[in-house]
Parts: structure tokens; sequence; C-alpha cells
């Protein structure tokens, strides 16, 4: 576990790592800022590792969130959407992400 700035990742972890999981407010913040810390997971992942995050369904369907999609839509080779979960509270999903670089 890494405590820091999410834009500074690949100085705080220090070598490639198989996966990240992120709890960020990703539909509140800046479209930059988003981009810079996409960016840095991206930098920070072996081939093949993983990006793990989640989402409130009642905000899924607000640009800022079809946003972000299309951003790890771009970003990843590979991005599933979990089922519902509905025993949350607000219900949420899952992004899980896949990222292999291009040769």
């Amino acid at each position: 576990m890494v405590e820091g700035s999410a834009a500074g990742l690949a100085a705080a972890v220090g070598e490639p790592v198989d996966a990240v999981v992120s709890g960020l407010p990703w539909t509140v913040m800046p479209r930059q800022r988003r981009g810079r810390i996409l960016d840095a997971v991206t930098e920070v992942l072996v081939p093949g590792g993983r990006f793990t995050t989640f989402a409130y369904l009642h905000a899924a369907r607000t640009p800022p969130a079809r946003h972000f999609t299309a951003e790890l839509a771009c970003r990843f080779d590979r991005l599933e959407r979990s089922a519902v979960v509905w025993a949350n509270l607000p219900p949420a999903f899952v992004h899980r992400a896949t990222w292999n670089p291009s040769p």
C-alpha cells in the first residue's frame, strides 16, 4: 500500500506493479488531473497489469462518468464492468481494465 499523490505513483512505487486499485472520485476531478493520474497508472503497470476502480450507478450516465469510461477505453486494451452491486449504498459497479502496451 502506498500513500501519496496518485499522480506521483511511479516515484512512490519505484518499480512496475501487477495491479493498481483505486477508490478515487474520478467523476468529480478535473479532466486534466484525471488524465495525469491515469497516465501514472499505465506507467507503473507491467504488461498484462490490471487497474481496478469503482463507480456509483446513479452517476454512471453523467458526462464526467462517460468521459472517464472513454478515457479508460483509450488507455487500456480490455475494459470490463462488473454487475451492479445492489447491496452497496449507493449501488455501485467495478471497472476492471487490463494494460498491454503496444510493441
